[in-house]
């Protein structure tokens, strides 16, 4: 160790005592690189006033350089160079890798970070965060689990992504307007969703598309109404003014029961004492009653004839 100050010391003490013009000249070993083993020397350059050391340990020689730059005369300590700015701003750093710190922080506070949120966890599973308003949320999905209960008229239970809706919550003016005249049903033959049917479509799905076409004349009767109306009599009404006894009235006759009924002109009533008789299928012949002279009365008013089958 003292050889090596000696070494070292020696051209420093040098370097203090010799003019600027004899510098250059005196301190030319600062280009050589064949330093004995285990031995070190200071070197000054004053091409860039650089103040360095070299050092072989036995395995290679190593260059250490103390200072770059301008140096000024003044006090100081001798045992460090002297540099720019001061210990807490050294203006001469302009960079300096992390990876040369040692003892590195710890805490953000260490680094003097003052205003920082610590945490916990993953970037994915935030473990720090015990509680989060849903409005700070911008993006992402919101776990099932975070869901609350929704009521009203599409309900679901706490938690789930799965919803209901009410029964009879979705009354006809929930419903998306239909078009004029228009029916919801299906007409496809098939299990499907509803449709808008129009009114051709409507009467098709119902059978119903040949009721306006059909002609009275074809229109079906049912049995049973074809036998009510079969049974129902007919009633005509005939007038006939002084028809004598055994005179005749051409009416009808063609059905299994007859009536004939004699109402005089002017009467609210039939008169039973008129009766007739059936001369073909087609003539009803009168027969009156006789007067108080014995003669046969002749009859005016109406003649009901009623048949049924």
């Amino acid at each position: 160790m003292k050889r090596f100050l000696r070494s070292a010391l020696t051209p420093l003490l040098i370097l203090a005592f010799v003019s600027a013009a004899n510098a250059q000249f005196l301190i030319t070993r600062d280009s050589l690189s064949a330093v004995p083993v285990n031995r070190g020397s200071l070197f000054f350059n004053p091409n860039n006033q650089s103040l360095s050391v070299r050092y072989n340990n036995g395995t290679n020689t190593t260059l250490y350089r103390l200072f770059v730059g301008t140096l000024t005369q003044g006090l100081g300590d001798a045992r460090y160079a002297q540099l720019s700015g001061s210990y807490a701003n050294p203006s001469w750093i302009s960079s300096l890798a992390f990876s040369k710190l040692t003892s590195t922080p710890t805490t953000a506070a260490g680094y003097g970070i003052t205003d920082a949120v610590v945490t916990g966890g993953t970037y994915n599973n935030p473990t720090w965060l015990a509680g989060l308003d849903a409005s700070k949320l911008n993006a992402g999905t919101l776990l099932a689990a975070r869901l609350g209960t929704f009521t009203g008229d599409v309900t679901t239970a706490g938690g789930s992504y799965a919803t209901t809706i009410s029964t009879n919550a979705v009354s006809n003016t929930k419903l998306a307007q239909m078009p004029t005249m228009t029916f919801k049903g299906n007409n496809t033959g098939a299990t499907a969703n509803a449709i808008d049917l129009t009114v051709g479509q409507t009467k098709t799905a119902l059978l119903l598309d040949q009721v306006d076409n059909t002609s009275d004349a074809n229109k079906p009767v049912s049995t049973a109404a074809a036998t009510a109306i079969a049974l129902k009599s007919s009633a005509v009404e005939l007038t006939v003014s002084n028809l004598a006894h055994g005179g005749t009235i051409t009416h009808n006759l063609n059905s299994s029961k007859v009536t004939v009924l004699f109402r005089p002109t002017g009467s609210n009533f039939y008169d039973m004492n008129y009766t007739w008789s059936a001369g073909t299928a087609n003539t009803i012949t009168l027969v009156s009653p006789y007067d108080g002279a014995g003669t046969r009365e002749s009859f005016s008013g109406t003649i009901t004839v009623e048949t049924a089958n």
